[in-house]
């Protein structure tokens, strides 16, 4: 239980303190937990030569979390009582002044400190409260963050005011108000944003205003009936998935606002993309486990399409009754192979035995040549063809794709021929061609890993094409109602 304190102590130091007790450069782990315990012991010796009992007190006290040795304890417990003296002393200077924020700094270290005095049992000395001392810092930090709030507020820096109203609740739950205030000054930078005519940051802005008190005002009516007449505005240019997002922002809020639920259905109806798959012309009859190469690309497409888990994609059987219809051609599957080549090679092997000769042990040095065959093989696979998406009711070829893709596969390896149990004092190099790869990726094998890469890209950038149609910028102004625009 000594670390998880000890650790929490640490937390609390200011970089300060942490240089001044472990020195400019901490202490590696090769250096060993023995040896940097002393260091840390030095450092609590010079320390409470200077008066500065709480620094040298904490230096042992990570001394005993790398070595907890008895001597250690005996050196902390003369200056414990002072190190705790010595930090409430500042603390309440800094209470006293009215500085609270260093007041409550002050406070926290002390309790961690004294939490793991606590834990090594050499607590041995009466001390107050810390956690009301606390308690009283944080009233004044957050008095203080209330007050900066509030002529924050009246100067009209509404997002500074809310940064410091969120300081004061942290610290107190004496300033319930604050969210009132927040949700005010949310309010009145919804209103600065929808008159700069920057209406998504406003819609964000009075939600925001409604998160932080439900119905603060008109607040959700605003925030929703901004993203209604953004999701109005791409229905009528066409963007209906841009539309169905905007819908789908009101909903989130409330699925009864005007008749947002049949616009998010309708949105959803007609921005989906239907996809059917036409032909994939295979002029090399090439073949992948009896499946044509061009039926293959579609239905390996089709699958990584759907891991897109788009629900604006779907697909047709028929490609008649699709949107988008998707046809290829296969122009080349070409396969070359080199090999299985073989050519007779021999190395010398050369180490030494150990023996006894009169009671003695003598190395001897020994050689013998080993035979081997050292084969390799290869196989390149040059793939061509080209795919569009024609849109069937505009006539127009929405994506278009040239492909060209090759792999190669190759094996090196060698058969030792010469028999012999002096094997194992082959070369390292021999040896590795011994256990090398012996078979080549089969032809299917590799056709499948090129239709993969292929379709792999083919996917991502037929989601792109598609999402790119949907591309647009929010509209320069919205007809709101005017009520909800001043």
């Amino acid at each position: 239980m000594l670390r998880p304190a000890l650790c929490l102590l640490m937390l609390c130091l200011t970089p300060t303190v942490e240089a001044q007790l472990f020195g400019e450069k901490a202490v590696g782990p090769l250096t060993g937990a023995a040896l940097s315990a002393r260091k840390h012991m030095k450092n609590s010796g010079n320390l409470s030569k200077q008066g500065q009992y709480y620094m040298a007190s904490c230096s042992i006290l990570d001394a005993l979390a790398l070595k907890p040795k008895p001597k250690y304890s005996k050196k902390l417990m003369p200056i414990s009582e002072r190190g705790y003296a010595e930090k409430l002393q500042l603390a309440e200077a800094s209470l006293q002044s009215e500085n609270f924020e260093e007041a409550l700094h002050h406070f926290e270290h002390l309790s961690s400190y004294l939490n793991a005095l606590r834990e090594l049992n050499m607590l041995n000395f009466a001390t107050i409260n810390i956690n009301k001392a606390a308690e009283q810092a944080s009233l004044g930090v957050a008095a203080d963050a209330y007050r900066t709030a509030e002529g924050a507020f009246m100067g009209g820096d509404y997002m500074d005011a809310i940064n410091f109203y969120r300081k004061a609740l942290d610290h107190s739950n004496d300033f319930k108000d604050s969210h009132l205030k927040i949700a005010e000054s949310f309010y009145r930078v919804a209103r600065q944003e929808v008159e700069n005519k920057t209406y998504r940051q406003a819609a964000e802005s009075f939600l925001k205003s409604h998160n932080e008190v439900p119905n603060y005002l008109d607040s959700a009516e605003q925030g929703m009936e901004i993203y209604y007449q953004l999701g109005a505005y791409f229905s009528e240019k066409g963007l209906h998935r841009k539309a169905w997002t905007e819908f789908k922002n009101v909903e989130e809020v409330s699925f009864t606002y005007r008749d947002v639920a049949d616009r998010v259905a309708s949105s959803m109806e007609a921005a989906k993309v239907v996809i059917g798959f036409g032909s994939f012309e295979n002029r090399t009859y090439e073949n992948v486990g009896g499946i044509a190469v061009g039926d293959f690309i579609f239905q390996e497409l089709k699958q990584k399409l759907n891991a897109g888990k788009s629900p604006f994609l779907s697909f047709s059987p028929d490609p008649g009754s699709a949107t988008i219809v998707a046809s290829g051609n296969v122009t080349q599957v070409t396969v070359n192979e080199q090999g299985p080549t073989s050519i007779n090679k021999s190395q010398v092997m050369k180490w030494e035995d150990t023996i006894k000769n009169d009671g003695k042990k003598i190395k001897v040095p020994r050689q013998e040549t080993v035979y081997y065959v050292e084969k390799s093989w290869s196989r390149d696979v040059i793939f061509a063809g080209n795919m569009s998406l024609l849109n069937k009711n505009t006539r127009e070829t929405v994506f278009t794709e040239q492909i060209q893709r090759s792999l190669s596969d190759s094996v090196h390896w060698a058969e030792v021929t010469s028999n012999s149990e002096n094997n194992r004092h082959m070369p390292l190099e021999l040896q590795a061609l011994v256990r090398g790869r012996k078979q080549l990726q089969s032809k299917d094998q590799m056709i499948k890993e090129v239709v993969g890469q292929i379709t792999n890209e083919l996917a991502q950038k037929i989601l792109q094409q598609i999402d790119s149609v949907q591309s647009s910028s929010d509209p320069l102004v919205l007809s709101l109602d005017p009520q909800k625009s001043s």
